[in-house]
């Protein structure tokens, strides 16, 4: 039975850490990795966003699917971690999903926002230039 949310393969994911599993769409498309750091924490993990193209505007806010969500916590996952094309990277928990996320629904099934306020950044996001 296809219950129409997104599925998890252990196929490879260009990009991601050796071994890990790839997250796909609900169309089948590898959009993310499951990823575990060196503690042992796991992430769902997305490489090579731009900004322009895949952060909302209205609100201000990055999202995941829905299923996605479920999916971390139901193999006890930490978080989303969002690496942009720059080198920038976004993390989240996921009770900050469950606490401060807002369901969307535009065009790419459902989803989750969570607005900019709740996610933690390091690189290139507002990097002062002194110049001498």
């Amino acid at each position: 039975m296809n219950t129409g949310a997104a599925s998890v393969k252990p196929t490879r994911f260009v990009g991601a850490r050796r071994g890990s599993e790839s997250a796909r769409d609900q169309r089948g498309r590898v959009v993310g990795a499951w990823v575990r750091d060196p503690d042992g924490s796991l992430w769902l993990q997305k490489t090579g966003l731009d900004p322009a193209r895949h952060m909302l505007r209205q609100p201000p806010a990055w999202s995941t699917d829905s299923s996605h969500l479920e999916e971390l916590r139901r193999r006890g996952g930490v978080g989303v971690r969002l690496v942009l094309v720059d080198g920038t990277t976004f993390e989240a928990r996921l009770d900050a999903f469950e606490r401060q996320g807002i369901q969307v629904s535009r065009g790419f099934g459902p989803q989750i926002a969570l607005p900019l306020d709740y996610w933690q950044t390091a690189g290139n996001v507002g990097q002062l230039v002194l110049r001498l």
